[in-house]
């Protein structure tokens, strides 16, 4: 996917944090972690040496980002389900508990696969060009 950002931090090594300007098509679902209603920042690659404000253009996986959705999304609802069908056989509220349990360990899990893979190499956004210097 391809979107146009203004590099707002250089971070660390070629490091920068970017500010994407979301398109209209987007509408307002606040799932994205925004500061205001219409900028988010995520983190990319510098390899063509842009500087700070520089608008440029970036590209990152939409298969990426929906294997994210997926797991964090998805992966507890269906440890939820998974646990209170194992254990409904030996009652409803024992069914309720483990579905509970399962649903913590799904959101866990979600939060330790954001934390040590989300920042991979290969699942980082990357500077493109620069349009505006």
């Amino acid at each position: 996917m391809l979107e146009q950002a203004r590099i707002s931090k250089i971070l660390s090594g070629n490091m920068v944090e970017v500010e994407l300007i979301q398109p209209a098509v987007c509408g307002k679902c606040c799932a994205c972690k925004s500061k205001s209603s219409e900028v988010f920042t995520m983190k990319a690659e510098n390899n063509i040496q842009a500087k700070l404000n520089d608008l440029v253009e970036i590209e990152y996986g939409s298969s990426e980002i929906f294997k994210s959705i997926l797991i964090a999304f998805l992966m507890p609802v269906f440890l939820l389900l998974f646990g209170f069908l194992i254990a409904a056989k030996h009652g409803e509220t024992i069914g309720i508990i483990v579905g509970l349990l399962f649903l913590l360990i799904g959101l866990m899990a979600a939060r330790l696969y954001d934390r040590f893979f989300n920042e991979r190499s290969d699942r980082l956004a990357k500077l493109l060009c620069v349009v505006i210097k």
